[in-house]
Parts: structure tokens; C-alpha cells; sequence
């Protein structure tokens, strides 16, 4: 969703950090009614805070960015609360490739569980976009494709489809 900063039903909310997140607004308004809120509360706390547009918690990016982006840009993009996670390609590293016996630089086709993708990257595992993005779909296996015309690099793959598991 496009957010804009003259929006009128922006919110905010703010919870002691061992309180659990906020899931209604404190108070709603503009932008600037926002930024008037948060700046009266100068104190050395930390605190789970949230942003919300239409009712919504907004989940990405981190309200520092949104707000920032919406007073420097005018606008911005954000991600609401139970909005499906869309990216256009998926990164799979060259150990995971192998390991998974798919081409890294080479067109192909890869069919797999987002679960077991998901926990096939080593180290730290995926970042937190790539692993929110995989998480939606579970065990659900993903058809990942990368043909001679992709442009998109080494090691990216789009998904083709979702196939479903069980009974039709």
C-alpha cells in the first residue's frame, strides 16, 4: 500500500518493551499529529511501538523509515499487518544451489517445499524479508524458475507457481 503524508488516519502506539506490542493506535491523526505525540514523550525508555494506517498495523518497514520516508518523500510503501509478503525473486546461494542440486548461474527449474528452503541457508540464515516471505507458504512446495531471458542475476529465482498438497 502507497502510503501518502497527507494522510488522515495514520496512527500510533506505544507499549513499555516488556508489554506485548500495541494493537490498537494511542492516538490517530496526520502525520503531524503523529510527530507532535511522539516528540511530547521525551523520556529513556525503551518501547514496541507501531504505526497504523486505515486501522492496520503497518509491518514494514520499521516506523523510524515510514515516517521519515513520509516526511522527507511525501509518500512511501509500507506492508500492512496480514498482507501476503510479495517479493519478485528469491535468493539461493551458490553452497544452497549445490547442495540442492540446482543451477546458480544457468537457467532452470527448481521444485521445493518453502520450509525446507527456508531452513536450507546456512550461517544466519535468510534475511528477515526473504524469511517472512518463505514462512507464508510453509510446507507448501514452490516451483522456482530462472530462464535465459531473466536479467534478474546469478542465484535469483522467481516463483512460478504453488502447488498444493493434499486431497483436491
Amino acid at each position: 500500500m502507497r502510503l501518502e503524508s497527507s494522510a488522515t488516519d495514520l496512527g500510533y502506539a506505544r507499549r513499555l518493551a516488556n508489554q506485548p506490542r500495541p494493537l490498537a493506535p494511542d492516538v490517530t491523526g496526520t502525520l503531524n499529529d503523529i510527530e507532535r505525540f511522539v516528540s511530547g514523550q521525551g523520556d529513556n525508555q525503551f518501547y514496541n511501538e507501531a504505526l497504523f494506517a486505515a486501522g492496520r498495523r503497518v509491518v514494514y518497514p520499521r516506523i523510524t523509515q515510514a515516517l521519515w520516508e513520509l516526511r522527507d518523500a511525501g509518500s512511501c510503501l509500507v506492508r500492512l499487518e496480514g498482507d501476503d509478503v510479495e517479493m519478485g525473486a528469491i535468493y539461493i546461494d551458490r553452497e544452497q544451489c549445490g547442495r540442492l542440486g540446482a543451477p546458480y548461474t544457468e537457467p532452470g527449474e527448481l521444485i521445493i517445499a518453502a520450509d525446507t528452503l527456508l531452513h536450507s541457508k546456512g550461517g544466519s540464515g535468510y534475511d528477515s524479508e526473504h524469511a517472512e516471505f518463505l514462512s507464508q507458504f510453509g510446507g507448501q512446495t514452490l516451483v522456482l524458475t530462472r530462464t535465459a531471458e531473466d536479467r534478474i542475476g546469478s542465484g535469483w529465482w522467481r516463483v512460478k507457481e504453488r502447488l498444493s498438497v493434499g486431497p483436491p
